[in-house]
């Protein structure tokens, strides 16, 4: 059970560090898939260990009862659930938030870039320039992921649309065009801020199922290697006794 919680937090840890750098699909397929097959067999090893549980109703070892025992394997096949679910909840969400031109980040990277076609290179409308450019310090953000850079965003997304209100060098359908285009470009950035707190507390889930799974399953080792030393000891006193 430990090996194989082992291997599947291996590939989790693989899928959270490479996906951006390998592309989601291929990411899935190397390292969620066999995280799941690993999942598996923690479930099929839980099932061997619950047939088990009648050994202790005839073999009683110090601190460690069958009532003991039954209550493990329970903490231990939901434990390897919430594992298994909060990591497929990461999975998803990672997919939704996307990256570069994939998902949330792709969609307000084209909003930003239809905003920048329209007032780029155009005389007099340097200024929303200056602003486009500061707004696309987002990548502040997306690197460190502190909240200040969210506000900051948000601020200059508003003045980036006043500067467009009171510009007389853009028609008004033009006005209206980026205006709606400054919004769903906000959107899209705080979609993908709220992505980013669920991805964190959905790691922060599974993480903790893991690391009770591998506690409980310490308990279990110990009291196996009571039962293995006993089993031996049984069989020494037969022996002799035969003898």
């Amino acid at each position: 059970l430990n090996s194989e919680l082992l291997e599947a937090r291996r590939r989790e840890k693989d899928f959270l560090l490479r996906w951006k750098e390998e592309g989601f699909d291929v990411a899935y397929n190397s390292y969620v898939v066999p995280n799941q097959e690993h999942t598996a067999e923690m479930k099929a090893t839980l099932k061997e260990l619950s047939a088990l549980a009648p050994v202790l109703d005839r073999i009683a070892i110090s601190d460690y009862s069958r009532g003991q025992y039954d209550s493990d394997i329970a903490t231990l096949s939901q434990g390897v659930v919430t594992y298994e679910d909060a990591f497929a909840s990461t999975v998803s969400l990672t997919q939704q938030r996307g990256f570069v031109d994939t998902g949330l980040e792709g969609d307000f990277r084209i909003a930003v870039q239809a905003i920048e076609a329209k007032i780029y290179d155009r005389e007099g409308l340097e200024p929303l320039v200056i602003t486009m450019r500061q707004i696309r310090r987002e990548k502040d953000y997306l690197l460190r992921g502190n909240q200040q850079y969210v506000d900051n965003v948000h601020d200059l997304v508003a003045q980036l649309k006043s500067e467009v209100t009171t510009s007389e060098l853009l028609e008004p359908a033009e006005k209206t065009e980026i205006k709606a285009l400054a919004d769903t470009y906000l959107t899209k950035f705080d979609g993908l801020v709220e992505k980013d707190r669920e991805i964190a507390d959905s790691i922060e889930v599974f993480r903790g199922a893991a690391a009770n799974v591998q506690t409980v399953t310490e308990r279990l080792e110990a009291a196996g290697e009571q039962l293995a030393t006993q089993d031996v000891q049984t069989a020494q006193a037969n022996s002799t006794q035969t003898f």
